[in-house]
């Protein structure tokens, strides 16, 4: 009757069916990483007597190489809760091993069209990251004022850093755009540049969605700071 009352309780000692008095050595020690407190261990064993249950531990002195032992008596409850960590051992290894994988498995590199409000990507435009670097390239057209169907057409651009490549994270932009089309006054087009501050959200694994604004300036003519905006969603592969 003690036998089979104990018998899901003796997992806690390293292999699973152990028999009383069974001995967990240094290799099953290591495999489920019991005793890690205890230097020079050598191997350890399961008493019973009088319903009370105690660890005989064997371990070696590092300076000089003698064997010593070491009693240590445990209650139902501690017991109980070994047992079932090695009942999960290989469940639980598992499941940090597939973490591990994940996280090793990371992409460096990824391709995001994106779509929104921009003067990185336009209203449509694309992203290729590498680590925590990105090039941003996209498309943007604004309505001439007073001038109903007539469009002024930009290329927009930039980079970024962003500081976690793989997650939610703030990042910093520098871009700008180049005028491509001028309806008006071609004369009156050009290039700006500036910069960024903004964070991007990441979702679903693939999603995201980036919010950032900034000021940028105008180059190679007089005029005013004209505002760098990043408000764009975006879905990676």
């Amino acid at each position: 009757m003690l036998r089979k009352g104990l018998f899901f309780m003796l997992l806690f000692i390293g292999i699973v069916h152990f028999s009383l008095g069974e001995e967990i050595d240094q290799e099953e020690r290591g495999k489920y990483k019991l005793f890690q407190d205890v230097k020079g261990f050598q191997s350890t064993v399961l008493r019973v007597p009088d319903d009370r249950y105690t660890l005989n531990i064997s371990y070696g002195n590092e300076k000089t190489g003698e064997l010593k032992f070491a009693l240590s008596q445990q209650s139902k409850i501690s017991i109980k809760s070994c047992g079932k960590y090695i009942d999960l051992f290989e469940e639980i290894q598992s499941k940090k091993n597939q973490k591990a994988s994940a996280a090793a498995k990371e992409k460096d590199f990824y391709i995001t069209p994106r779509i929104g409000f921009s003067t990185l990507t336009g209203l449509v435009g694309i992203e290729l990251q590498h680590k925590h670097f990105a090039f941003d390239i996209g498309y943007y057209f604004s309505e001439e004022p007073g001038e109903e169907g007539e469009y002024n057409h930009f290329l927009t651009y930039g980079i970024k850093y962003y500081f976690k490549p793989h997650r939610s994270t703030a990042y910093i932009g520098l871009g700008g755009l180049t005028t491509l089309v001028k309806i008006i006054d071609e004369d009156d087009g050009g290039t700006g540049i500036g910069f960024i501050l903004g964070y991007r959200w990441r979702f679903w694994k693939h999603c995201d969605f980036n919010l950032g604004i900034g000021a940028g300036f105008p180059i190679g003519k007089d005029g005013s700071t004209f505002p760098m905006f990043d408000f764009v969603l975006g879905y990676s592969f």
